[in-house]
């Protein structure tokens, strides 16, 4: 069963003489454990694409299925609920707490999940370690070693504190470190600028 699955799914910007496609009528499906790789230059939709998979932005037209429900009929509030249980968006510029540490960044979507703070803390304390930043616990954002893979890692570790729940965690803009310290997550798909999309979409399976 696919665990993301995307029907004719079209975006429309504007109207009328203005208005701009900016995806048109794309279909695929993503399985469990799929590292999935969405290319094409600058402009072409791949943001809107994954932001779209990731019900952060709501299509004009088409269907997205999460574990076989259609998440374009559901409300605001459900989609919030979706997206803190089941879903990841790793963004570009990382998005972290400013005011939060590292640990306390990872331990807010714990608590906001329902778990007690004790626990939140010590599974919070887990991730980081499993991603090298033991040493970076009581560290800000806005400290130059999160300029780097730190940041990235950091954000990663948000987002599998969703664990065996999490179905897919979307990255925008790939880099080569975060890329290759994103295989720690249950499943991924991300855009790069490269070659122009060919055909509905351009879509690389890395391995499962």
């Amino acid at each position: 069963m696919s665990v993301v699955e995307v029907k004719n799914l079209t975006k429309v910007f504007g109207s009328g003489h203005t208005a701009v496609k900016a995806v048109d009528s794309i279909s695929l499906k993503i399985e469990a454990g799929d590292i999935v790789l969405i290319m094409g230059p600058s402009g072409s939709g791949k943001t809107t694409l994954i932001s779209m998979m990731g019900t952060l932005l709501r299509p004009t037209e088409g269907q997205i299925l999460i574990d076989d429900e259609d998440t374009v009929t559901l409300s605001d509030t459900k989609l919030a609920d979706l997206r803190l249980h089941k879903l990841g968006f790793m963004f570009q510029s990382f998005n972290l707490l400013s005011a939060l540490t590292a640990e306390q960044n990872v331990v807010v979507p714990l608590v906001v999940a329902g778990v007690n703070k004790k626990q939140s803390k010590t599974k919070a304390r887990k991730l980081l370690e499993q991603l090298h930043l033991e040493k970076r616990l009581n560290n800000l954002p806005k400290n130059p070693c999160f300029l780097g893979s730190a940041g990235g890692r950091c954000l990663i570790s948000w987002r599998l504190t969703k664990g065996g729940a999490l179905k897919y965690s979307s990255l925008d803009k790939v880099s080569g470190e975060l890329g290759r310290t994103v295989k720690s997550a249950a499943s991924f798909k991300g855009t790069t600028e490269g070659a122009g999309m060919t055909g509905k979409a351009a879509t690389s399976a890395w391995g499962k």
